[in-house]
């Protein structure tokens, strides 16, 4: 995206659209296009509320434009990337589980297992916290985080 670091030159929220979709078809749009196809910023224009956006990430803080100049700003210059493994949904809350590589590419990379809730509100993300735990290079049981 030519304008990825200039958010005033976005095109803005479709709140018409968003407001037809479910908070599931939401959140899981919006975690595509941010961190499975790795455009943060273009989804965070497009899903995260501009006039409320509450993280409960302790690294992180609140606002779309925070969110924008942090996170998306890390996963459009590294080569991080997030796989959905499961999505849950109920009402206004939905939850992602997914599997996140610094480095798809790097076979050495086991990369981490998150744990995303998301709260959706008038058709856009108002609010996020979540879980991120490594994934270890052995386990106690043969089972996966996945």
């Amino acid at each position: 995206m030519a304008n990825a670091g200039n958010i005033k030159n976005l095109p803005p929220l479709n709140t018409a659209a968003n407001a037809e979709k479910t908070p599931k078809q939401i959140v899981t749009e919006f975690f595509d296009l941010a961190f499975s196809e790795r455009h943060p910023t273009e989804a965070a224009m497009k899903y995260i509320s501009p006039d409320k956006y509450i993280q409960h990430n302790p690294d992180g803080k609140d606002g779309r434009d925070t969110f924008i100049k942090g996170f998306a700003a890390y996963v459009e210059k590294s080569k991080y990337q997030a796989v959905i493994k499961r999505v849950i949904a109920e009402g206004e809350i939905v939850v992602i589980h997914s599997h996140g590589f610094n480095d798809p590419s790097d076979s050495k990379d086991r990369g981490e297992a998150s744990v995303d809730i998301f709260r959706v509100d008038n058709g856009k993300i108002v609010e996020h916290w979540d879980v991120i735990k490594p994934v270890p290079e052995k386990s106690n049981n043969s089972n996966t985080m996945f």
